[in-house]
C-alpha cells in the first residue's frame, strides 16, 4: 500500500491515466462538473510518487465534495497495471500527455492498453489529450472513431483567435468552457421528439436549448423554429445544472415564426497583428487569424532567433507574415 500498488475499490469513478501540469485543472473541472453525482471518486494512475500525486489531486479538489485518490503507482500502458484502477467499472477514462514534447507515443500506448483492458474502445468513454494533430487523427482511425482526441495546442489557438475578434468574447468562451455557473449539456430528446424547436425552447424554466446534436454527430446551433426534433437527436442545453427536465406544456405563448433578418455585411479592415514569442500554438493561431482577415492584412512575429525557430508561416493570398 505504501508503494501505491493496491487495487482501487471503486465503481462509477473517473480514471485519469498519466500526469502533467494540466492535471490539477482537469481534476478541478471534473469536481465542478459532477457535483451531486453519487460516485464522487477520481483515481489517477501515473508513474509518479504516490504521496506527491495524492497531494496534487487533493489540492485540486479541496473545495469540492469529491473524494480524491492519488491512485496506484504504475505504467498506464501496461494492462496489468490498469487492472488496479478497475477500468471496467469506471465511468470515464482520461489520458493525459506528459510534459515531454514526444509524449504522444505514451498516450497512444495507454489508449491501446485501455482498449484491451476494457475489451473494446466503446465500453467506456475515453478522452485522450495529445500534442500532434496527425498523431491524434491516426489514433482516432485506429480506434474506429470511438476515442475522443483533443489537441490542446489547436484548441487554445482557435479560442485565442476567436477572442481577438471582439473585446469581451474571451469571457463568454470562459463561461461556456468552465464548469462554474452555466454549462453546456447534452440531453436526450425523449418526450420532445417531433416537437418543433421553437416550442421546445419554452418547455424549460432554468435552461435554454441552443441547438441539436444528430445521431451522426452533426451539430446544428439555433435551428429554424419549425425544425422538428428527431427521436435520436440530443438537445444542446445551456443550463446551471445538468439535471434539466422538460415540462409537459409550454410556459409561455410561442410567438409566430418570423422571417430571418438580412445579415448585414460588415466592412472588413486591414489588420496588423504582432505576436511576441513563438511556440507550437503559432502556426495554428496564424492560420485561424488568416481565415477571417481582410485582404492585405499582416502579422509580425517577434522572437529570439537563437532559442526559437518558427516553422514556415501558413501561406495565404490575404495574409502577409514577417518574422
Amino acid at each position: 500500500m505504501r508503494r501505491g500498488r493496491s487495487t482501487v475499490v471503486e465503481t462509477g469513478h473517473a480514471v485519469i491515466l498519466g500526469a502533467s501540469t494540466r492535471l490539477p485543472v482537469v481534476v478541478e473541472q471534473l469536481a465542478l462538473a459532477n457535483r451531486g453525482r453519487r460516485s464522487d471518486a477520481i483515481v489517477v494512475l501515473a508513474n509518479r510518487e504516490p504521496v506527491q500525486l495524492a497531494e496534487d489531486v487533493r489540492a485540486a479538489t479541496r473545495r469540492s465534495s469529491w473524494q480524491s485518490s492519488g491512485g496506484p503507482l504504475g505504467d498506464p500502458a501496461l494492462v496489468s497495471d490498469l487492472e488496479m484502477v478497475r477500468l471496467r467499472h469506471a465511468r470515464a477514462v482520461i489520458v493525459l500527455a506528459d510534459d515531454d514534447p514526444d509524449s504522444d507515443g505514451g498516450v497512444v500506448r495507454a489508449v491501446l492498453a485501455a482498449g484491451v483492458a476494457l475489451g473494446g474502445f466503446d465500453r467506456v468513454p475515453i478522452v485522450a489529450g495529445m500534442r500532434d494533430r496527425d498523431a491524434a487523427e491516426g489514433l482516432l482511425r485506429a480506434c474506429g472513431g470511438a476515442v475522443h482526441t483533443v489537441v490542446a495546442s489547436e484548441s487554445v489557438a482557435r479560442i485565442t483567435a476567436f477572442a481577438l475578434r471582439e473585446r469581451g468574447l474571451n469571457q463568454v468562451v470562459e463561461e461556456f468552457l468552465d464548469f462554474r455557473g452555466c454549462d453546456l449539456h447534452l440531453r436526450p430528446v425523449g418526450e420532445l421528439a417531433d416537437v418543433p424547436f421553437g416550442e421546445c425552447v419554452f418547455r424549460f424554466t432554468d435552461a435554454r436549448p441552443i441547438g441539436r446534436l444528430g445521431a451522426a454527430g452533426d451539430v446544428e446551433l439555433q435551428p429554424a423554429s419549425r425544425t422538428r426534433l428527431h427521436p435520436t437527436d440530443q438537445l444542446i442545453m445551456l443550463a446551471a445544472d445538468e439535471a434539466v427536465e422538460a415540462a409537459p406544456t409550454v410556459f409561455a405563448a410561442v410567438p409566430a415564426p418570423v422571417a430571418s433578418p438580412r445579415v448585414l455585411q460588415v466592412a472588413q479592415h486591414r489588420e496588423h497583428v504582432v505576436i511576441v514569442g513563438w511556440n507550437e500554438l503559432g502556426a495554428t493561431l496564424l492560420g485561424q487569424l488568416a481565415s477571417f482577415a481582410a485582404p492585405g492584412s499582416s502579422a509580425e512575429i517577434v522572437y529570439e532567433p537563437r532559442t526559437v525557430r518558427p516553422a514556415g508561416p501558413p501561406r495565404s493570398r490575404r495574409w502577409t507574415v514577417s518574422a
